[in-house]
């Protein structure tokens, strides 16, 4: 019997260190291209964390912004722009998105153009402003289409928004072809470093 126990307690040692070498080979890349965004922020470096934050919140709009496609499987992200800051003296968090998508019309021909969505920090949720194709403004433009293209407008021209690159589209794209996309969400509000993110451009933000 103590033979056995003593190769069971080696067994268990031996799982428990292979637990702990697999653990620490999730690098924040690998965990972002499965989806696990909140685990990847907490594993970053400081200097990782807003571009961590930038691919999380186009993922998770990304899966809101397929839904509302005449076809949704034909959702492909181009392009993608984050903008994000704090305001300490009132204590603001502010967020805008903008997401270059293609995907097919009701004639099914293929077609891209801008979406863009603006977070609301009085209620922690995200709205759909309108989806455009420049940033002209026209006399027929509603309250909505002046504001995405407002929106557009900064994510083209600010220095502080965040564009994604290759590989993080890249990782949202597979997410979505292995239709696990839908099941990511934001990082809780709570878990994000205030202190890191950039003050806002315009004072009254």
């Amino acid at each position: 019997m103590k033979k056995q126990k003593k190769s069971m307690l080696g067994i268990v040692s031996v799982l428990l260190i292979l637990v702990m070498i697999l653990t620490s080979c999730q690098t924040p890349e690998k965990l972002m291209a499965k989806g696990n965004y909140a685990e990847a922020y907490e594993k970053a470096e400081d200097s990782e964390k807003n571009k961590i934050l930038a691919e999380n919140v186009i993922a998770v709009l990304s899966a809101k912004s397929s839904e509302m496609l005449k076809d949704p499987s034909s959702f492909i992200l181009r392009d993608a722009y984050y903008r994000t800051w704090y305001n300490t003296e009132k204590d603001i968090f502010g967020q805008q998105a903008v997401l270059y998508i293609t995907g097919t019309n009701s004639y099914g021909a293929a077609v891209s153009s801008y979406w863009a969505w603006q977070y609301d920090y009085k209620t922690d949720s995200w709205y759909f402003l309108d989806t455009i194709d420049s940033t002209t403004d026209e006399d027929d433009d509603d309250i909505n289409t002046m504001m995405a293209k407002a929106v557009l407008k900064y994510s083209l021209e600010y220095e502080t928004v965040i564009k994604l690159d290759k590989a993080q589209v890249k990782n949202i794209n597979a997410q979505f072809e292995a239709d696990t996309l839908d099941s990511v969400e934001f990082i809780k509000k709570h878990n994000i470093d205030m202190s890191l993110l950039p003050y806002p451009e315009h004072s009254n933000k």
